[in-house]
């Protein structure tokens, strides 16, 4: 009697040496130390399983390059910061990270070369690929990776790798060919990132946004760190940084911050006081209180008009016109309207206008408008005599009369202390109308557009 032959059991996979097996399938990813490892996957996509179909799924995912590109130095939009925390997040969702942790040639420490590549030159990453004993997922890992950080960077900086990468290039080969093409590490460039960090200043900085100026900040801690080359009092230099601030709660934050950390310089990280200022800038944003000295106010257009006005004042050309226009609008901030008596424009019947700011024609004080002037009732005869003779043709516009400087206005018929012919300012109700027509009488002054339409 014959034994029927039993059909062989397919071939149970292995376990890879970093990641482990559920269900007899396998997965990867995490660090290469055993106790760091990793328990669990961290997504689906970190499982290799055997059928082709589910393979094929996952292979496209994992060489699937980042859908913005990175275009390498000079790339504002995209830094290499904020490439490297995209790198590093689909590497770890996919199960690739564990081929990414190498020994660091300082303090011997396994670090990841995408968080910490300041740390490692493209010579100790060649040299430990070469002696890597890895098993068939973490070979896998270093082929996918390559082809998953090709498809991430734009066309020229692969142009510009292509001349250093060979046939079998791995994916941690290929980033740190990356970071050279990207950014120097030398001493030097560490010395003038330094220098830069110390030259800082939030003032600087549009509207005093604190969160570019942190951001800024961050990333330079960030590289002198992983370089191993970030000062001990880093902390007093962020809160000089920070200090130079218009906004004087936040100046005063940061200062008394400082002196702390003048007794203890390394009591708080660069990282808290990152946090710190992002949350107090938050929350002076939210009351309202976030005002510094360079914000625009809502009347910085009539006041670049009148610095206009001044600039033709200066120079000629409608000098009469200009003028008059200008202390019109300057007194009907002051409260003047163009109403009778009190009332000011705006206000209610009755309501008296605020005519503090107002100069007097007649006797040049402030706080009241001619027609009211005190001066008028206790005017002797002598004065009616002389205050309305003009002067003859040769003889100067101004004089001296009881130490005062009077003026001549051929306008009013009469001397006063407040103006000349040249700055006499007519009562009428809209000076725009005066300066449409000097702009038709003199070629020397143009009115400005808001003008020409009939208001500002």
């Amino acid at each position: 009697m014959t034994t029927p032959l039993k059909t062989p059991l397919p071939p149970t996979p292995l376990k890879p040496t970093v990641g482990g097996m559920i269900r007899e399938t396998p997965w990867t990813g995490g660090p290469r130390v055993k106790e760091k490892r990793h328990k669990q996957p961290r997504t689906p996509m970190c499982f290799r399983p055997e059928d082709y179909d589910k393979s094929l799924k996952i292979y496209t995912k994992c060489i699937t390059g980042l859908e913005a590109k990175f275009k390498g130095q000079g790339d504002t939009e995209y830094s290499l910061q904020a490439f490297s925390e995209d790198v590093w997040k689909h590497l770890v969702d996919t199960g690739m990270d564990s081929v990414f942790y190498f020994v660091d040639p300082v303090d011997k420490l396994e670090k990841s070369i995408i968080q910490h590549h300041a740390r490692f030159t493209l010579k100790d990453i060649k040299d430990a690929v070469v002696n890597f004993t890895g098993d068939q997922y973490d070979r896998q890992n270093l082929e996918w990776s390559e082809r998953f950080l090709t498809g991430s960077i734009a066309t020229s900086l692969q142009k510009s790798i292509s001349k250093y990468s060979t046939i079998d290039m791995t994916g941690p080969e290929l980033w740190m060919l990356i970071v050279q093409e990207t950014q120097s590490n030398s001493v030097r460039a560490l010395m003038s990132l330094a220098n830069e960090l110390l030259t800082m200043q939030l003032s600087k900085y549009p509207g005093e946004n604190v969160k570019l100026c942190t951001g800024d900040i961050f990333a330079k801690c960030e590289r002198l760190q992983n370089a191993m080359k970030l000062p001990e009092d880093v902390g007093i230099t962020i809160c000089n940084i920070l200090s130079k601030c218009s906004v004087e709660d936040f100046r005063i934050l940061f200062t008394l911050k400082r002196t702390e950390l003048e007794l203890k310089p390394q009591s708080v990280t660069f990282t808290e006081l990152i946090i710190l200022a992002n949350q107090k800038y938050q929350s002076l944003i939210d009351t309202g209180d976030w005002k510094p000295a360079g914000a625009p106010k809502e009347d910085s257009i009539l006041e670049g008009l009148n610095a206009k006005i001044d600039q033709l004042i200066q120079t000629g050309g409608c000098r009469d016109q200009a003028r008059q226009w200008q202390r019109g609008q300057r007194n009907a901030s002051g409260g003047r309207g163009r109403g009778r008596g009190d009332q000011g424009q705006g206000h209610g019947r009755g309501a008296k206008a605020d005519h503090s700011k107002v100069t007097c024609y007649n006797c040049g004080k402030k706080g009241h408008i001619s027609t009211n002037c005190p001066d008028k009732a206790a005017k002797d005869k002598n004065d009616d005599g002389w205050k309305t003779l003009p002067p003859k043709n040769n003889d100067p516009r101004e004089k001296i009369v009881d130490g005062k400087t009077w003026h001549w206005c051929g306008t009013c018929g009469r001397w006063t202390l407040s103006h000349s012919t040249a700055e006499h300012r007519d009562k009428q109700k809209n000076p725009v109308a005066t300066l449409a027509v000097a702009e038709s009488e003199s070629t020397s002054f143009v009115a400005p557009l808001s003008l020409r339409w009939g208001g500002i």
